[in-house]
């Protein structure tokens, strides 16, 4: 019983594999935020076509030691936008709907991590996770750890996180 069970886990472990190129597409739309400049004064960025499936650290904020986060993201893209408070996709979390409505100043981020609607379901999977889970959640990793089905959709957690 065990053994189908590590068989059908490496089974989807692969089908996933295949179905998620390794290549990252870009967003279609905008995403927007604002920073605190060296001036002491708030400044908005608009990033264009952003890379899909792939972890994106803001420059302008990107040194925790020597910045305060930028506030108030913005999703304007066709694909979900997970927001993250510490640079690398680290830290606490936080999804934005695709063309959704601008956030408040009080939503922090330095790093945002976008996904087609398609894979949607396992935001909730992604949500917590170090950015080495990130990596093989996006096909990233040539051979990814053995998948385990879960609520989340395919492949909801990795063997041996809890």
């Amino acid at each position: 019983m065990r053994r189908r069970s590590a068989v059908a886990a490496s089974l989807a472990a692969l089908a996933l594999a295949l179905a998620l190129p390794a290549s990252a597409q870009a967003a279609t739309g905008d995403f927007s935020y604002k920073f605190v400049g060296l001036n002491g004064k708030a400044q908005s960025v608009t990033l264009h076509a952003l890379p899909s499936r792939q972890c994106v650290t803001l420059p302008e904020v990107a040194d925790p030691s020597s910045s305060e986060p930028a506030f108030a993201p913005h999703n304007d893209t066709d694909e979900w936008a997970m927001v993250f408070t510490g640079p690398d996709c680290e830290g606490d979390s936080w999804t934005l709907r695709p063309h959704g409505r601008p956030t408040t100043d009080n939503l922090k981020l330095r790093s945002v991590f976008l996904t087609p609607p398609a894979y949607a379901d396992c935001l909730c999977f992604l949500a917590g996770r170090s950015l080495a889970t990130l990596r093989v959640a996006t096909g990233r990793f040539a051979s990814p750890p053995a998948w385990q089905s879960e609520s989340c959709g395919v492949g909801a957690r990795l063997s041996g996180d809890g």
